[in-house]
């Protein structure tokens, strides 16, 4: 359905089947979460104008409706007293039911993968457009190279636990090991 770091332009309600939501680490696949039979998928995305953190696939058929982000924008402008108690819930279960469980279970991953025998590095991408304007990306606190790749993503190479813990607390986008 949708791939990390991609710009959702729908809002999808699943009656039945089965998703599931991970990340990508080493170009390998880490599913950690499962939702079956009525699901939204893309409510966050659409309300927030946020790309995805993670990937989103379906594991069986699914069935079900789907509204047009600009439509789905358009229903919470007309109807701000519904909007504002949408936009918290919405927000909360991101929070609490895929971002806390997806961060935690990468740590984990990560810190497997760095302790592996043939570690090098890791490389993680950052939107420079999802990085708050009071918040910047110090060169000197990251070893290894910055890389611009063009104007909305920023590579960086890190070499150690620490250096790594600090920045995923961050905003974040994609991650990938090297």
């Amino acid at each position: 359905m949708f791939e990390e770091n991609e710009e959702v332009n729908e809002v999808l309600f699943f009656s039945t089947g089965e998703v599931g939501v991970g990340y990508e680490l080493n170009k390998v696949k880490y599913i950690d979460l499962k939702f079956k039979n009525c699901t939204v998928i893309g409510d966050h995305h659409c309300t927030f104008n946020k790309r995805t953190k993670y990937f989103y696939q379906t594991l069986t058929n699914c069935k079900g409706y789907s509204i047009h982000k600009r439509n789905w924008q358009g229903l919470l402008k007309n109807h701000p007293l519904i909007a504002d108690e949408w936009k918290d819930k919405i927000k909360q279960n991101f929070e609490k039911l895929i971002h806390r469980k997806i961060i935690k279970s990468k740590k984990a991953t990560l810190m497997k993968i760095m302790n592996r025998a043939d570690f090098e590095s890791i490389t993680k991408t950052v939107s420079i457009k999802e990085t708050p304007k009071k918040q910047s990306i110090n060169p000197s606190k990251i070893s290894g190279t910055l890389i611009l790749a063009n104007e909305e993503f920023l590579d960086t190479t890190h070499e150690s636990a620490d250096e790594l813990n600090n920045i995923l607390d961050g905003p974040e986008l994609i991650e990938k090991c090297k």
